[in-house]
């Protein structure tokens, strides 16, 4: 899920620079922990990817 993330941040910028592309790894990493987290909430023991992509989309279209 985290790779697929990043993967279709970084196909939104063409070339970015390295300050950029470190701001999209971070923005990555951030969205997938708290689509985690938000995932985690219904009081399950474990969470699939499945459960992460509804949260996903919820936290990426306002």
């Amino acid at each position: 899920m985290l790779s697929g993330l990043l993967g279709a941040l970084l196909a939104q910028h063409r070339q970015p620079s390295a300050a950029a592309l470190h701001e999209l790894v971070a923005t990555a990493v951030w969205v997938h922990a708290v689509a985690g987290e938000n995932a985690a909430q219904a009081g399950e023991r474990g969470t699939i990817a499945s459960d992460i992509v509804n949260e996903l989309r919820a936290l990426v279209n306002p």
